[in-house]
């Protein structure tokens, strides 16, 4: 399968690694030219996932158009606050993109003012597309190396439905879990409109309204050339799982893709709690609790239960909240230390997701009135400069009450 990945930090390097590993042909496209340079220089990413050589058959791209040509999946990478401006260049080049069916996120994060998901931000931006997300427990040096993980992929639908023919009916892009037909590109409708626009910029080459019907034309003749492209569920576990990585499909998309943002909130507050030298004790009720919160806030808005108990949940919460690696808890170790937040995110080149994370959650729970107070503790240490051990003697001091 051809893939594009968009992002060069770890994560994305790590998975275009594993891919590539599996044979698939996988193209990695850096933000920075400078990167991109240095990467097929070098051949390893020495900034985010240094000792771990890239495959030599790993393509490294910077510009989007050649990317896209070929691609069928297009994975996304990049830093959640990013992730808008990302889809913007992406919808930007579509006619170039006849083969691309599937668009699948990999980072974990709420967008700040519009509360909005990964997965409902591509939708917005590129509708035409599917969307997924793919999350879990996953260090990114680990799965480089090779070592067993396991994650799941959450799409809205696991069953292949749609057909080209109900999709050129309705004008309109039909999709089914992973199976996407892009028959509107070339309704009908959207045809005559074509021929006619030709036809105008044929007969008035010199007019702006025959510049625009050329424009118009040359954009619907792009479109025209995509052609119905079907990827079934299965088929994208499939090709993503190898002997070292294990796919899961889901089909609760918000529940998944919650428990990947809320846990690097509370991955922040277990550094902490590491930083104060509070003990075993502490961490063990500290992510007891915070699961119990999980399920609470992402119930309230919308998530089914059950998925928190998975990788996306209580998996991903166990791996960052321990994990030496995690960025989130590093950072909160610091904060627990005594080091100030502004100090630690001045000049940072590493993005700690939780920290902005944090800030859409606590503006979208009080907008909800979704009663989370670790999460509204978390947030007066990041935001507030609340010292770390008032927020825990606030937390130990409220009214007790059973445990559910």
């Amino acid at each position: 399968m051809n893939i594009a990945i968009l992002g060069a930090g770890a994560w994305g390097t790590a998975f275009s690694i594993h891919l590539s590993r599996l044979g698939h042909a996988v193209t990695l496209v850096p933000r920075r030219f400078e990167q991109a340079l240095a990467l097929a220089t070098s051949r390893e990413n020495t900034d985010y996932l240094p000792g771990i050589p890239l495959p030599p058959d790993l393509q490294i791209g910077h510009e989007l158009a050649p990317v896209l040509l070929e691609a069928e999946l297009l994975l996304l990478a990049c830093p959640s606050q990013a992730l808008r401006a990302t889809c913007a260049r992406i919808a930007g080049n579509l006619a170039d993109a006849p083969r691309l069916a599937l668009v699948i996120n990999l980072s974990k994060g709420l967008e700040l003012g519009t509360h909005l998901r990964p997965v409902e931000i591509i939708a917005t931006l590129l509708p035409d597309l599917a969307a997924a997300t793919l999350t879990g427990p996953t260090n990114a040096a680990e799965v480089a190396r090779g070592l067993p993980s396991a994650m799941v992929l959450a799409t809205a639908h696991n069953k292949t439905t749609a057909t080209t023919t109900n999709a050129a009916a309705h004008g309109e892009t039909a999709a089914a879990g992973l199976t996407v037909h892009v028959s509107d590109r070339h309704t009908s409708a959207h045809n005559e409109a074509a021929t006619n626009a030709s036809s105008a910029a044929a007969h008035n080459a010199t007019t702006s309204s025959a510049h625009t019907a050329t424009t118009t034309s040359a954009h619907n003749a792009a479109a025209a050339a995509r052609t119905a492209v079907a990827i079934p569920t299965a088929a994208v576990q499939a090709a993503l799982s190898g002997p070292s990585l294990r796919i899961y499909t889901s089909t609760d998309v918000a529940g998944a893709e919650f428990g990947g943002c809320l846990k690097n909130i509370y991955a922040i507050t277990a550094g902490c709690c590491d930083g104060l030298r509070l003990g075993d004790n502490a961490r063990a009720a500290l992510l007891t609790r915070a699961l119990a919160e999980m399920l609470r806030v992402g119930q309230a808005l919308g998530a089914r239960p059950e998925t928190f108990y998975g990788l996306s949940g209580f998996g991903d919460l166990v791996a960052t909240c321990h994990g030496p690696w995690s960025r989130n808890r590093q950072f909160g170790i610091q904060i627990g230390e005594g080091r100030a937040v502004a100090e630690l995110l001045e000049g940072r080149k590493t993005v700690v997701e939780g920290y902005k994370t944090t800030d859409a959650f606590a503006e979208l729970c009080a907008e909800r009135k979704i009663d989370a107070p670790i999460l509204r503790e978390t947030h007066a240490v990041l935001y507030a400069g609340k010292p770390p051990a008032k927020a825990l003697a606030d937390l130990m001091g409220r009214e007790l009450k059973r445990e559910s």
